[in-house]
């Protein structure tokens, strides 16, 4: 879930494996300081409230490009259920159009990740 999608700050928050039973929730918070600039801050949590990881990311639009960088630290190794790796990340991404979007992530929330959206 998104919380303010068009405004200068923005907020999310994810619950993690619904299907088979939460194991543990996400929530984020970014903002633009300047236009086309975005600097996020993410908390994964797991089911019982341990903090499991933190990652602070910055990222860029660059015509229809998008390009982010981050770090995170696993604060809780021992944390079952919820990993989001720590260490160095990055995403590329290819947008288009508001109804389509592409997008590589390398050590988000798997190591390699690709992603596809299409809007009706």
């Amino acid at each position: 879930t998104i919380f303010n999608p068009r405004g200068n700050m923005k907020g999310g928050f994810t619950i993690y494996d619904v299907l088979h039973g939460v194991v543990g929730y996400g929530l984020g918070v970014s903002g633009s300081p300047i236009p086309k600039l975005v600097t996020a801050l993410d908390f994964i949590v797991a089911k019982g409230g341990s903090l499991n990881t933190v990652k602070a990311g910055v990222g860029g639009a660059f015509s229809v490009f998008l390009v982010s960088a981050g770090l995170g630290s696993e604060v809780n190794t021992a944390v079952q259920g919820v990993r989001v790796p720590g260490g160095f990340s990055f995403s590329l991404g290819f947008v288009p159009s508001k109804n389509f979007r592409l997008i590589y992530s390398y050590n988000q929330v798997e190591l390699h990740y690709f992603g596809l959206t299409v809007g009706f």
